[in-house]
């Protein structure tokens, strides 16, 4: 992953890191972690983006069950962003969610 950001441009795809305010493992739980403004900050930003865009979150996680996209996925689909799972398209050890506009 430490490519994308150089890489992704080369193809047209514009790439952010939110990782700061979304990115997984965290102390006392990511459930607990989803209180924060840091989170909601982050989620904040997914969703200025996902106006313009679409949007792919990753992880190293291959199933999003098992991951933080879990958490995020849950909060922006109450929202009412539409949400696909790539996981079946994914590539070796990349968990991989689609956000639509």
């Amino acid at each position: 992953m430490e490519h994308l950001e150089s890489e992704l441009p080369k193809h047209g795809i514009r790439y952010e890191f939110l990782g700061g305010s979304l990115g997984g493992f965290r102390r006392g739980g990511y459930e607990k972690y989803m209180e924060t403004t840091e989170y909601k900050d982050g989620i904040k930003r997914l969703l200025e983006i996902c106006k313009d865009e679409n949007v792919a979150i990753m992880c190293l996680e291959p199933k999003s069950k098992y991951c933080h996209r879990r958490f995020i996925i849950q909060t922006i689909t109450k929202m009412g962003v539409e949400v696909i799972l790539m996981e079946k398209f994914r590539q070796k050890n990349m968990g991989l969610s689609l956000i639509g506009r």
